[in-house]
């Protein structure tokens, strides 16, 4: 039986990521939120919009990379799977529902700057597609 757990999004960075590292390990994790948005027309014909907030996590050298490359607003394309993380707390279990990505694309022009086809190319794709490299395998108890 084929089982596959794989998550493509595109969407916008709704914050400047989080990188920090696993102490025992010197394990970078970087997280942030991004927002994908789909877009429908109602009974009126009226243009309306639904954003979904995913949190992606990535860890090893492509969350160093995404540490420094990803900024609020950023216009990124991300593969992973889906994780779910558990843990107890005095009120009871408590759960996350996260992206673990592997790769990522920046897909727009950088937050602050508007599109300009007189920029270089290699300015432009510059550290612009990054993947995961090898890493330990992630253990969501980690953090």
């Amino acid at each position: 039986m084929l089982n596959l757990n794989q998550v493509v999004l595109a969407g916008r960075v709704g914050s400047d990521p989080e990188v920090r590292y696993i102490p025992d390990t010197k394990v970078c994790v970087t997280k942030f939120r991004l927002a994908t948005s789909e877009y429908y027309k109602d009974k009126e014909g009226k243009r309306q919009e639904v954003t979904e907030w995913h949190s992606v996590v990535f860890k090893g050298p492509t969350a160093e990379n995404a540490g420094r490359l990803v900024k609020k607003g950023s216009l990124i394309y991300v593969t992973g799977k889906n994780v779910t993380r558990t843990w107890e707390t005095k009120d009871g279990k408590k759960y996350a529902h996260e992206v673990m990505c592997d790769s990522f694309q920046l897909i727009g022009p950088k937050p602050d700057q508007k599109p300009d086809s007189e920029q270089p190319s290699s300015a432009q794709n510059e550290g612009r597609n990054t993947s995961s490299g090898d890493y330990p395998e992630f253990d969501p108890q980690q953090f």
